[in-house]
Order: structure tokens, then C-alpha cells, then sequence
């Protein structure tokens, strides 16, 4: 227990040690002599019976509307109005001071087993004061915990990091000032690269020599270098190169690499994909104009038997192919021909088809035996021949032995398609043997009855004959007068007998002898032989309507269907009076040329 002076003075002083890290504190705690102040209630307890209107939520049993008064921290229950006030940074006793009246500012030693420093009390959260130190101390290196904290040369010492210069070579030469056991050494900065150097400039591995090739050696630095495709690297033909570094430029160009190139017939892999000349559809396995024996068969089996070997030629252009084997002779199925086709050493064995059954001749005359190989010939071994004899009806054996059973007397068999009838009346059915004794044949199907005989392309009553008197291809026509068309009698719709041709078209009917309008009727409606004046010698007179040649109707007083002398009215004339083309016409029955209609000014004769 110590004194203390100022406001602590005439109050009682509890010395305490209180365990602060590694160091003990030692300070006087006062207790307010001759306090009055009522002691907080229990923390936790139940308010009063009559404090119905108290808001308490710490249970110190102050707060809002509480007969004991107001909290200022409703949240913490060791603060309230006339509470103890503690050295924790906390208004306890809400005086709105803080820390007052407690341990805070008292002088005090600061002890540790290696230093000892005078300081004063603070508060700290919590409520348990620290003793620090009345001037911060710097450590320093030099072996001693300087800044009283338990550790010796830590962290930035005075004077510690600093810049300088290893003696190293290389990157190793760059340091900083680090403190080692109460001394300052300088320590590189940067340690020797791990790995081996590389092409930078600089010495990475702190040897003294600048991008060298190994440790300690002067060389260059060179490394193996390939710029193709990684699955190619080492494959075939390519290789690596190799690439020296300089300095000022980095690393040079890759020298000495091989990379892939087209596959070419060389007996080498020129793309590098781990096979050999590997040309699609090519076989690069020959040099130009070379040849060779070659044998395409099964090993043991070469000039054995029929088998032989052969000959390939390489071309002296294109692709470098060997030719197919010319010549060669490979083994083959065996046959019976008395060599060894199949190369083995035997002949003629394990043919196919012998023993078989086999047959020979039709009908009763066939005869069984076995497939033989003999003297190189595939025969059938067979019994004594049988004579064919006479065919007997309807027994389903064919005793003449000439492959047909039963057969009639058009060489039909019985069971084979037949028909009986011709035309309409035809009918299919089978032959089939007849009469008491089955020796008879006939067709097992009876003809349908004749019909009458229609225009139809069909036999309808069963002659032979199609469509016949009937009279078709006769001649015939079709339509009167113009209309009329030539054609010859066909079959039409339903059985009927028509004209093949078809009626030509009507026309308006003119003065030319013909019926023009098809009604079987010449020149009809035109006036013919009616009365009309006319030229005649002595002038104008009666005549009678007759055709004109154009088709037109004209007045006719000749006997014989003609004018004098020539002319008819109304036809064109020539005035040669008046030198004028005019129309011949009948004035007061004097026939004039007129070039005017109902007479001339200047009428004028024939």
C-alpha cells in the first residue's frame, strides 16, 4: 500500500497487484470514507408492489415511470442514478461524468521480469484499469525489451529497414537492414530465383554471372526451343531447335528445329503424325522401276499344287506403288479336274457335290445314284438304263419318260389350264382324264351358250368371228347437199352400227346449183324463173331470173338463159359519149348505158 496526493488525499487506499500480461500493477483503490449513498438494489429483483407504471427493461429497478428514477442506460443493470461508478469508460452513476472518482490517474509501476517503467492508471471497457507508461519508449536494437512489452527486437526497430547493399551478387545484392540478436544485418531483398536462370538480364540466381547456362559457368544461356504443333514435338521427323539468349533482345529465333512438313514416299513420317508415308489410297513401300517376286497367298501353299508365285513392278512416275502381284496363282475351291486347285498336296479331295444324289432320265426311266469324281470328271453313278415305253392314260405316270404325265393328245397334261368355248362362251378350266375306264381326256369345263351377235369387238354368238354381218367398213355418209361427209360404218355407243364420219357445217344458201344450206333444197328462196325485164336485140324486154357466176341472181331473155347481146341490167358498161363507166338499165324499154341512176343526160347505145 502506497500514498496518493490531490483528490485522493485523506481517503482509505487497498494496494492491489493485478495481473496485466507478463507484468504486475500495483495502484491504490479508494473507497469513498463515510459514504451515505444507498446501496443499488439487487440486480434481477421484482420493483415494488405500487410501481405499476415502471418501464424496467434491465431489472435494476430504475427506469421510465420507476418510484426509485430514471435509468440513463435502461440496457445495462449496473447503471443507473446513485450507482457506483467503475473505471470502464461508462456514466455509471448517470452524473453525466464519466470515470470519475475511480482508479483512473494514479501513479503506477509498470513491471516485467526484464523491465520495470512508471506510468498512471487508465480506464478500459470492462472496469479493470492498465497501467501505461508516462513517456511511449521505442525498441531499439540492441538485445533488450526497450517498449516494455515481453519481446525483445520486435517489429520495426529504431532505425531497422532501411536500404542496403548485401555484397551479394546478382538480384541478391538489393537488402534492407533487419535486427539479428540485439545487431543490424543487411539481408537481401530478393532471393535467389527459384528454378534455373532465365533470359531477363539479370542474374537470378545470384552466381555473379548474368543469364549463364548453369550455376557458376560464364556460357551463354541457351534453351531447346520447337515453334510446330505440341503433338508433333519430337514425332518423325521433327526436332527441336535451339535458342540463345541475348541480353538486350530476349530470347533469339529458334535454330536447328525441324517442323512438319507434306508426307511425301520417303520411308519417313514428313507431317509428324507417327506413321510413315501414309498417303491416302498410295502404298509407298517401292523405289521407281524396282520389281520383286510376291506371293498373295496363304503362307506354305506356294508352289504347291496349282499355286505360284508372282511378280510386282514399281512405276517410274506417280506414286511410289508397288504394282498387284502379276501372276500369282492363290489357292481355290477344288474342282474335279484332277490337279490341286487348293493347294494342300492332295487332288481332287473334298470336292463339292460328291456324293450327293444325284439323277438321271424322266418320268419311270429315272434313275438315282451318287456324284462321282473320277479321272478329273464330275459324273453321276447310276444303275442300268430303263426303256421308255407307252404313255397310259389318266395313271399319273409318264411311261414314255419324256417329262409329261398323262399327257392328251396336244400334249397337254391333266391338272394344266385348259379352255372350252371360244368368244363370250370360252370358259377356263384343267384337263382332266374322263370316260369309263379314265383313259379319255378333256377339258373339265363346259363352253357358256352363244348370244346374239352386237357391235361390241367381242365373239358374241361363239363363231370365231367378231362383229361380224354386221356391215362394217361399208361405205356411208353423213349430212345433205354441202353438209354432206364420205365415211364407212363402225361399232358405236351401245351396240349400234354409225357412220364414222361426222356432218359439215350449214352455210347461207347462194345461186350456184348446190344446196348450200343443207336443207335438201338447190338455190330455194332466190326467185329463179321469176319474170323481169331484160336486153333483148330490139332493146329492153321480159326475160326470167337465172343465177349470175358470182353467185347472185340475173334477168335472162335468151332462149337459152342468156341476154342480148351479152349484157345484162345492171352490169358495168363504158359511155363512150361521155367517157364514163356507167351501168346498163332500161329507159322507156330503150337500153341505155347510164353513168346516172334513172336515165343519162347523154344516153348512148351499145
Amino acid at each position: 500500500m502506497h500514498e496518493v496526493s490531490g483528490r485522493w488525499a485523506g481517503r482509505v487506499g487497498l494496494v492491489m497487484l493485478l495481473g496485466v500480461g507478463g507484468c504486475d500493477l500495483q495502484l491504490g483503490t479508494n473507497v469513498l470514507a463515510g459514504s451515505d449513498a444507498a446501496p443499488p438494489p439487487p440486480v434481477g429483483a421484482d420493483p415494488p408492489a405500487d410501481d405499476r407504471f415502471c418501464t424496467d427493461r434491465d431489472g435494476d429497478g430504475y427506469g421510465l415511470g420507476c418510484l426509485a428514477g430514471p435509468d440513463c442506460d435502461d440496457q445495462d443493470p449496473l447503471t443507473y442514478l446513485g450507482a457506483t461508478e467503475r473505471c470502464d469508460l461508462v456514466d455509471n452513476d448517470c452524473d453525466r461524468q464519466v470515470d470519475e472518482g475511480t482508479e483512473a490517474g494514479l501513479v503506477c509501476t509498470l513491471r516485467l521480469p526484464t523491465c520495470e517503467r512508471s506510468g498512471v492508471t487508465a480506464c478500459v471497457p470492462g472496469g479493470r484499469p492498465v497501467c501505461e507508461p508516462l513517456v511511449p519508449l521505442t525498441e531499439l536494437c540492441n538485445g533488450e525489451d526497450d517498449d516494455c512489452d515481453g519481446l525483445t527486437d520486435e517489429g520495426d526497430v529504431d532505425g531497422g529497414d532501411a536500404a542496403c547493399d548485401t555484397g551479394l551478387p546478382g538480384r541478391c545484392g538489393v537488402g534492407r537492414l533487419v535486427c539479428i540478436e540485439g545487431a543490424f544485418s543487411c539481408e537481401p531483398t530478393l532471393l535467389p530465383a527459384s528454378g534455373a536462370e532465365i533470359c531477363n538480364g539479370e542474374d537470378d540466381d545470384c552466381d555473379g554471372y548474368t543469364d549463364n547456362i548453369t550455376f557458376g559457368d560464364a556460357g551463354s544461356l541457351t534453351r531447346a526451343c520447337y515453334q510446330g504443333p505440341a503433338a508433333t514435338r519430337e514425332v518423325g521427323v521433327c526436332v527441336d531447335g535451339i535458342q540463345a539468349c541475348d541480353a538486350s533482345t530476349g530470347w533469339g529465333p529458334c535454330s536447328g528445329q525441324v517442323l512438319p512438313t507434306i508426307e511425301i514416299c520417303d520411308q519417313a513420317d514428313n507431317d509428324c503424325d507417327g506413321q510413315v508415308d501414309d498417303l491416302p489410297g498410295t502404298d509407298c513401300t517401292c523405289t521407281p522401276g524396282g520389281s520383286r517376286d510376291c506371293y498373295p497367298g496363304p503362307a506354305g501353299t506356294q508352289e504347291v499344287g496349282l499355286c505360284a508365285g508372282g511378280t510386282q513392278t514399281c512405276p517410274l512416275s506417280g506414286p511410289a506403288t508397288w504394282s498387284t502381284c502379276a501372276g500369282a496363282v492363290v489357292p481355290a475351291a477344288e474342282i474335279c479336274d484332277a490337279q490341286d486347285n487348293d493347294c494342300d498336296g492332295l487332288t481332287d479331295e473334298g470336292v463339292v457335290g460328291v456324293g450327293v444324289a444325284c439323277f438321271s432320265d424322266l418320268g419311270i426311266c429315272r434313275r438315282e445314284g451318287v456324284l462321282t469324281c473320277t479321272a478329273g470328271t464330275l459324273s453321276c453313278a447310276l444303275g442300268a438304263p430303263i426303256t421308255p415305253g407307252t404313255e397310259t392314260a389318266c395313271d399319273g405316270l409318264d411311261e414314255d419318260c419324256d417329262g409329261l404325265v398323262d399327257e392328251g393328245p396336244d400334249g397337254g397334261k391333266v391338272g394344266t389350264p385348259c379352255e372350252s368355248g371360244s368368244g363370250a362362251c370360252a370358259r377356263a378350266g384343267t384337263i382332266a382324264c374322263v370316260g369309263a375306264d379314265g383313259d379319255d381326256f378333256t377339258c373339265n369345263v363346259v363352253a357358256a351358250v352363244a348370244g346374239m351377235e352386237l357391235c361390241n369387238g367381242i365373239d358374241d354368238d361363239c363363231d370365231e368371228a367378231v362383229d361380224e354381218g354386221l356391215g362394217l367398213g361399208n361405205a356411208c355418209q353423213v349430212g345433205v347437199g354441202a353438209c354432206a361427209r364420205p365415211g364407212v360404218t363402225i361399232c358405236g355407243a351401245g351396240g349400234a352400227v354409225v357412220c364414222s364420219a361426222g356432218a359439215g357445217a350449214p352455210l347461207e344458201e347462194s345461186c350456184d346449183g348446190l344446196d348450200n344450206d343443207c336443207d335438201g333444197q338447190t338455190d330455194e328462196g332466190l326467185g329463179l324463173g321469176n319474170a323481169c325485164n331484160g336486153a333483148t336485140e330490139a332493146g329492153c324486154g321480159l326475160g326470167v331470173l337465172e343465177c349470175a357466176d358470182d353467185g347472185g341472181t340475173r334477168c335472162s331473155t335468151g332462149s337459152s338463159g342468156s341476154s342480148w347481146p351479152g349484157v345484162f341490167l345492171g352490169a358495168s358498161c363504158s359511155c363512150m359519149a361521155c367517157c364514163a363507166v356507167g351501168t346498163w338499165e332500161c329507159t322507156s324499154m330503150t337500153l341505155l348505158c347510164s353513168t346516172e341512176p334513172g336515165g343519162s343526160e347523154y344516153p348512148c347505145g351499145p
